[in-house]
């Protein structure tokens, strides 16, 4: 027979499979899976927001019109021709509007 006392199982027989309770043996990797999953995410966080940081960080610039996007469009469509995009894509970096209206439309074409 099982007593309890002082809130603990008196498990004389190992045997029983309330034992594991009295000895804490599912408790234990219970807490350390949860710890490490939970570092795990944390970790993941961590590196998804520096791979984007950049993207996260980048300011609006004034919006350009449409005259003005034609014309950065010609311009780096000639640019790509010649194979010397890299000046212009360090000017642009920070301006979003030309990286995704003009870059990346003669990327993907």
């Amino acid at each position: 027979m099982i007593k309890v006392c002082n809130n603990q199982f008196d498990c004389l027989d190992s045997s029983d499979e309330r034992s594991e309770i009295c000895q804490g043996k599912f408790g234990i990797p219970l807490v350390i899976f949860t710890l490490l999953l939970t570092l795990y995410i944390i970790l993941g966080v961590i590196v998804f927001l520096n791979q984007n940081k950049d993207e996260l960080h980048a300011k609006e610039s004034p919006k350009l019109s449409k005259d003005e996007l034609r014309e950065l469009q010609k311009e780096y469509v000639a640019l790509h021709e010649a194979s010397n995009t890299k000046d212009f894509l360090e000017k642009y970096k920070e301006c979003r509007q030309v990286l995704l209206e003009v870059v990346n439309v003669v990327e993907l074409v």
